[in-house]
């Protein structure tokens, strides 16, 4: 249920552009909430994101002339988000596959990298991904090294969170994890009963998503990378957050010594190893969260007040129409309390987000919220008054 709710809040508060997007902004989607090292609030100040792949859209911005702007949305919703039209580019660690590329079009890949598995430190009788037989071995749902696994005949555990796997792995639930390097290294890697096994594993490839029309996008944003790279830039990108690998190296045939220290990698580490004592941690709440949740609180307000709003004056009409209306319109609003009362409030907010486009009504995220809210209570209104004007006596 919570993570249910927190989808349906990002859906509903995130902003949207209608169109491609305003002049000069490059409008692109991802998921904070997977962590580091892409996408993820810095902890010196949470209204600000750090990571490999906002940086990478700074310098994809400049090249483009573009300002970025961030578009927060679950991970699992980027491509659908795409297909409404609510940003130009899902770049979120999307691993170029044959199914995907059937829904969207790919930039060329920003970053190559491999499969990493890990195990309990401590284990002797698992080195690579043939010694999996019989046992327990988690994965994050949807990712490619689900596939790689089932491909293998193995059964794996599917997690719809990062931190829970190498959790459980390190409390003994699981007996390994695999899941692509970069998350890994900074999830997995920094525990201390978690240790890395094994030859790399398989090879995969992140690419920006966008839609299949927008190819003048695609060729501006491969023009964008391609300096990139010739550059240097993104070398020493991947170079500062510890993630570059013999892979990236044979891709794009730079053999070169280092150039950049993984600065970003140690001041994650570091991040991770500090210590807060309880004064320390309440003030950090206190200045850097609290106004989160009082925007946060402020937004639910105005969403409820407008919400109750045109519940209040749709109920009315409904509870009118039931007890004096003609016959027709009397079953209409028998039906319309019954269909609102009878299916989840979150269903019907997803078929007015994400269902309404197919048949060419799109809603900005505010206007659905009214409206499912609006609609949903009414019913419950209607009902109240309802029984109000029954409860008054005829003489």
């Amino acid at each position: 249920m919570k993570a249910r709710l927190t989808l349906l809040l990002t859906v509903l508060l995130l902003p949207l552009g209608l169109s491609a997007a305003a002049q000069g902004t490059l409008r692109w989607a991802g998921d904070s909430e997977g962590g580091a090292p892409f996408i993820y609030q810095d902890p010196a100040d949470p209204a600000k994101l750090v990571g490999a792949e906002v940086e990478l859209m700074d310098l994809v911005g400049a090249q483009l002339g573009l300002k970025p702007v961030f578009v927060q949305n679950q991970w699992e919703g980027l491509i659908p988000g795409l297909d409404r039209g609510d940003y130009q580019v899902a770049v979120n660690a999307i691993e170029i596959t044959p199914e995907r590329q059937r829904q969207v079009a790919f930039s060329q890949p920003y970053f190559v990298t491999y499969e990493q598995l890990a195990v309990r430190r401590g284990e002797t009788s698992i080195n690579a991904v043939e010694d999996l037989k019989n046992k327990k071995v988690g994965t994050y749902k949807g990712a490619l090294a689900q596939e790689i696994l089932e491909e293998r005949g193995l059964k794996p555990l599917l997690y719809e969170d990062i931190d829970p796997l190498y959790r459980d792995l390190g409390f003994g639930r699981l007996d390994a994890v695999l899941l692509d390097q970069p998350i890994a290294l900074y999830v997995g890697k920094p525990l201390p009963d978690v240790k890395f096994v094994g030859d790399p594993v398989g090879q995969l490839a992140y690419g920006m998503a966008l839609r299949k029309q927008d190819s003048a996008l695609r060729a501006r944003l491969d023009q964008a990378l391609d300096h990139l790279r010739a550059s240097g830039q993104l070398r020493k990108l991947w170079e500062r957050w510890g993630l570059w690998n013999p892979l990236l190296a044979a891709q794009w045939h730079d053999h070169r010594d280092g150039v950049a220290e993984p600065v970003a990698w140690e001041q994650y580490l570091a991040g991770r190893g500090a210590t807060e004592t309880l004064g320390q941690r309440l003030q950090r709440y206190a200045f850097k969260f609290t106004p989160l949740l009082l925007q946060g609180a402020w937004v639910t307000l105005q969403l409820s007040v407008t919400g109750m709003s045109l519940a209040i004056a749709l109920g009315l009409a409904l509870a009118l129409a039931r007890l004096y209306g003609p016959w027709p319109l009397r079953w209409l609003s028998v039906a319309y309390v019954e269909l609102f009362r009878g299916t989840p409030l979150l269903i019907q907010l997803f078929i007015l987000f994400y269902g309404l486009p197919h048949f060419g009504v799109r809603l900005t995220p505010v206007i659905a919220a009214i409206l499912g809210l609006g609609l949903n209570y009414a019913a419950y209104e209607a009902e109240n008054y309802r029984a109000g004007l029954l409860a008054v006596p005829k003489g």
